[in-house]
Order: C-alpha cells, then sequence, then structure tokens
C-alpha cells in the first residue's frame, strides 16, 4: 500500500502509529524533526504525510512543504495531529496548508488509519465490497 510520511518527536507516539499504520497495510517512514521531514520529501515520494510536532514546527513544516517548487512534493496531502483538545478550532492549521487536522488525544489507532486513508482518497475495504 501507500508509504506514509510520519513526522513527530515524541517517539512513543512515533513507534505507535508506525505499528498501527504498518499492520494496516501502510509502508512507514519516520523522522524526528521538521527539518529531517522536508528533507526526506524532497528526497523522495510520499503519497501523504503525517505531522505531530510541536504547534509552531507544525506549522512552519506545512508552510515549507506546500511553498515547494516542485508540485509534487507541494501537493502531497498532510495529516496534521495537534495537541489542542476535541472541538478546538484547527483552523490554523488548515489555513496554513494541511488537507486535515486532528486532535493527536484521543485518537485510536483505528481513526489513524481512517483519517490517512481520506486524506489518500482510499475507500475502507470491508468483506462485502
Amino acid at each position: 500500500m501507500a508509504k506514509i510520511l510520519l513526522v513527530g518527536s515524541d517517539d512513543s507516539l512515533k513507534e505507535m502509529y508506525q505499528a498501527v499504520l504498518s499492520a494496516s497495510g501502510f509502508d512507514t517512514i519516520l523522522e524526528t524533526s521538521a527539518k529531517d521531514g522536508l528533507d526526506r520529501l524532497s528526497d523522495e515520494f510520499f503519497p501523504a504525510t503525517v505531522v505531530f510536532l510541536p504547534r509552531e514546527e507544525t506549522l512552519w513544516f506545512i508552510i515549507k512543504v506546500r511553498q515547494m517548487p516542485r508540485v509534487k512534493i507541494s501537493s502531497v496531502p498532510i495529516l496534521a495531529l495537534t495537541e489542542q483538545a476535541l472541538g478546538e478550532n484547527m483552523s490554523e492549521y488548515i489555513e496554513t496548508g494541511a488537507t486535515k487536522a486532528i486532535s493527536k488525544f484521543p485518537t485510536s489507532g483505528d481513526r489513524l488509519v481512517k483519517e490517512v486513508r481520506s486524506i489518500l482518497n482510499i475507500p475502507r475495504m470491508t468483506p462485502n465490497q
């Protein structure tokens, strides 16, 4: 399935997100900082990126990705997992260029997979389909 770039500074979350996405058939690559994530995107194509860094670093990362001169990079879907509480306004992430923004707590593994599939336009496959 699709290769996903995970950009986050929390090692335990990275490992959990990687395990959840891998179990759902996604190939995941991990980066620890916004700069490393940006460098990786410049070197390799990813159909989607999940970013969960501190607010300012997440916003910087999204802005820099959207400013990339190569359309293949600048148009990659970005799911921002934020530290904001449920119900709080996530519009600054969307206005900055994130495809979607959700609170990382509480985000279950099923919700993460659902949101990644959503930004990739991959339907949920069930035995009846």
